[in-house]
């Protein structure tokens, strides 16, 4: 059995470290990983929350399995057969290749715009049924791929204020 630790922290001169420290429980052997992310200070902490959901929802899927039954049980059923398992997995490898790339501030249109996508269709496909809520009034609502949608259009375009113009 492997056991993953990720630490992320700031260092004095203001650059980012992740430390990702791989366990083998068996052999009770580790391997430590330091990522330097001196290069991503620009939205710093919308990157690391949008990557670790992002990684925490492909990679969690991908090793339980839930991506083929989401894929075989639910697309297919609603009329994606028979793609629904390549469309999938093409979801789950979307989300997982976007981590990289928010890390190192690359390709971060194409990335969001692909993301959109899935939120939107997800929003359509799963979650409009169940209301706003993820939890609360109802569950397995649309409120959480809003707040991602918007958090990877802040990532697209930065500078967007909504400054009132005084000289009309």
């Amino acid at each position: 059995m492997i056991h993953f630790t990720v630490l992320f922290y700031l260092t004095e001169s203001g650059n980012f470290h992740i430390l990702l420290k791989v366990v083998d429980i068996q052999d009770i052997t580790s391997t430590s990983y330091t990522l330097y992310l001196g290069f991503m200070k620009k939205n710093l902490f919308l990157r690391l929350a949008l990557s670790a959901i992002l990684l925490m929802h492909s990679v969690i899927s991908i090793l339980s399995g839930d991506v083929n039954d989401f894929g075989i049980k639910y697309l297919n059923t609603i009329g994606f057969a028979p793609i629904g398992l390549y469309l999938a997995w093409a979801i789950k490898l979307t989300h997982l290749i976007s981590v990289p790339l928010l890390w190192i501030d690359q390709y971060i249109k194409p990335v969001a715009v692909c993301n959109i996508i899935i939120f939107i269709l997800g929003i359509y496909f799963v979650h409009w049924q169940n209301g706003w809520f993820v939890v609360g009034g109802a569950t397995n609502g649309m409120e959480f791929n809003f707040l991602l949608i918007f958090c990877f259009l802040n990532l697209m375009f930065p500078e967007i204020s909504l400054k009132r113009n005084r000289h009309l």
